[in-house]
């Protein structure tokens, strides 16, 4: 009766998060989050680490936050108010993939990542792990709130898997935060300047990415021939 109760409570939770995914992503625009937050006066820091700790969660896209951030706060206030928020929310994640069931998850993930990107996260590897997770937050297009959600079905340390998070989202979070920032004023230099630092960490990151994989390959082959 127990299993019943606790099988049923994590269907009707997945079903919600379904239900608000969709909620989320059609009715709050970068409008209504420059609303709420800028209308909440001297809270308006709280209310925005608390958007960034919730919304991610039904795959509210991370990069509209970001640039609300910039927009609200600037880049230096910003950047600090979404590593928070981030940090909360990574670890509210992590553990609601280890809680709500694995299964659902795996599922649910392995339309989405290639069979030879789940092999690796398959190992239990701390170092390997961390280097994975660490190099994935560095990608401004690599979705946050999918790797989120991989983290739980993972064997990552909770302390590795925040460290990770918050130390490799630093040259996004600033990236974005610096586009939305210099949005207030369209078409001056700095506003072209910010987007290109964003498009230069774009390339940059992910060239890092193929590299880390193939040196992950190579020494999986290495190990595996001796």
């Amino acid at each position: 009766m127990r299993e019943n109760r606790k099988k049923w409570f994590k269907i009707g939770s997945i079903i919600i998060i379904g239900v608000l995914s969709v909620i989320a992503v059609r009715f709050i625009s970068i409008e209504t989050i420059r609303n709420w937050v800028g209308e909440s006066g001297k809270n308006a820091p709280l209310i925005y680490i608390g958007l960034f700790s919730i919304l991610p969660i039904f795959f509210f896209p991370v990069p509209i936050l970001a640039f609300g951030g910039g927009v609200l706060f600037g880049v230096l206030e910003g950047t600090l108010y979404t590593i928070v928020g981030a940090a909360i929310n990574s670890a509210i994640m992590f553990y609601m993939t280890k809680y709500l069931g694995k299964d659902f998850f795996e599922e649910f993930l392995n339309k989405r990542v290639s069979i030879s990107l789940r092999k690796k996260f398959l190992t239990k590897n701390q170092k390997t792990l961390s280097g994975l997770f660490f190099v994935f937050r560095l990608i401004p297009l690599v979705s946050y709130n999918l790797i989120n959600y991989i983290s739980g079905l993972t064997e990552i340390k909770f302390l590795n898997y925040i460290a990770t998070t918050i130390i490799g989202i630093i040259p996004g979070t600033i990236a974005f935060l610096n586009v939305g920032d210099k949005s207030l004023n369209i078409g001056s230099p700095e506003f072209f300047q910010a987007v290109l630092g964003l498009v230069l960490l774009i390339a940059a990151s992910s060239i890092a990415l193929k590299i880390y994989l193939k040196k992950e390959d190579h020494d999986h082959n290495y190990h595996s021939d001796v």
